[in-house]
């Protein structure tokens, strides 16, 4: 995985959202909490470059700080460090970051259908499974059997024009 896929881009987003807002906390938690974010958030983008450098491998260890990234944030909203606003903007971010990791690890799993599915229906996909097709018969009865009601179903009724 190169560089310049999203996940790098994001990963470094969150980043340059979250060493401002993390100096903002009240003094006493910027060596605890605060640190304990960074920490995390550096270690997540430590852990996806060593993945890309080793073709996948090592994406636990990611997904693994991305996890822990995510208990401190929510912990500092609760503890009133972050507004609400936010920590929805922060959650939106690693969440992201969660859906691009599990994405990473199917590809690293079963490269040939993440190969496959990323070409979509086009052609050259590869053989799909076969569907299964049922036709749709009209509602006649079976040879040989008088025409009877179904349980279900109403009666016809045939419409008369009103006069007035």
């Amino acid at each position: 995985m190169n560089q310049e896929s999203p996940i790098f881009a994001k990963a470094y987003d969150l980043l340059g959202w979250l060493l401002p807002a993390t100096a903002k906390f009240p003094r006493q938690q910027r060596f605890v909490l605060a640190r304990q974010i960074e920490e995390a958030a550096f270690a997540f983008h430590r852990a996806i470059l060593r993945a890309a450098s080793r073709r996948g491998r090592g994406l636990a260890e990611a997904d693994l700080q991305l996890a822990t990234l995510r208990i401190y944030l929510r912990l500092a909203c609760d503890l009133r460090f972050y507004s609400l606003r936010q920590y929805e903007h922060a959650a939106r971010l690693v969440d992201e970051l969660g859906r691009l990791v599990g994405g990473w690890k199917r590809k690293v799993a079963d490269p040939l259908a993440a190969t496959t599915a990323s070409r979509g229906r086009g052609a050259g996909a590869g053989p799909r499974p076969a569907r299964r097709v049922v036709e749709q018969q009209p509602d006649q009865p079976p040879d040989g059997e008088p025409e009877q009601q179904h349980a279900g179903q109403p009666e016809q009724q045939h419409r008369v024009p009103l006069r007035e």
